[in-house]
């Protein structure tokens, strides 16, 4: 059997520590349903129906359908599959790379809160454009990696959100025990260093000093050192 999930259509690693992340925050050893949403080929979906044969694996994807069969998909979108599933209860949702493709954030975030047990989880990944290259890319050329100057009418990649756009969106809809793992740092990455260290020298204080009720320890978990270097992040919260 495998013992990497593979790459998907994600980052490098991203879908490693997503499985790492899983494994940590629940027994994937149990006949637990699993929300995969958007699973795209369903890469990440079908390694986990492989490795843990009693999970439930549902896969959503309106434009893709998985290579393997051994999960339950459903081609549809996400917030015609919730209204289509109103009574449908999971142990664990995974997001992984989808929020670029999505409107209507906060009909989303409710939506996710709502078809989770009590205790379960939501792991949601997203590009990160905090970074030192996505900070000069726009600095010089007037966008962030990820996302082009000019969009097309069809363009997949499109929703801009900052992290503390989704830990808001994750605090208002109920979510608990929030944290956020930045990933995906490849080693080019590190040439950018010297600048990153001069650059959250300066953040630093900026972000510590800023007058606002959310707490020191929230602030450093939310804008830690890795932002500045990592091409991804991950939160992990609970219902």
């Amino acid at each position: 059997m495998k013992q990497s999930p593979g790459r998907g259509n994600t980052e490098k690693g991203v879908n490693a520590a997503v499985l790492g992340i899983l494994r940590s925050a629940t027994d994937l050893s149990k006949p637990l349903v699993v929300l995969d949403m958007p699973c795209g080929q369903g890469v990440f979906a079908s390694f986990l129906q492989e490795q843990f044969p009693d999970l439930r694996v549902l896969g959503v994807d309106k434009y893709v359908e998985p290579k393997s069969s051994n999960i339950e998909f459903h081609k549809v979108g996400i917030q015609e599959f919730f209204a289509q599933q109103p009574s449908l209860r999971t142990d664990v949702i995974t997001c992984i790379s989808g929020i670029p493709c999505f409107d209507g954030l906060e009909t989303l975030f409710a939506s996710f809160y709502r078809s989770l047990h009590d205790g379960g989880v939501l792991i949601l990944t997203n590009d990160n454009v905090m970074a030192v290259r996505d900070r000069l890319t726009f600095f010089f050329f007037g966008h962030v990696r990820r996302f082009r100057l000019l969009y097309r009418q069809n363009e997949g990649n499109w929703n801009l959100v900052l992290p503390q756009a989704l830990w808001m969106w994750l605090q208002r809809s109920g979510f608990r025990d929030i944290r956020v793992v930045y990933t995906s740092i490849h080693a080019k990455d590190y040439l950018l260093l010297p600048l990153a260290l001069v650059m959250y020298a300066l953040f630093l204080p900026y972000l510590l000093l800023k007058k606002h009720p959310v707490t020191v320890r929230e602030r450093l978990r939310l804008f830690p050192f890795a932002m500045f270097l990592a091409r991804h992040y991950i939160f992990v919260a609970r219902k």
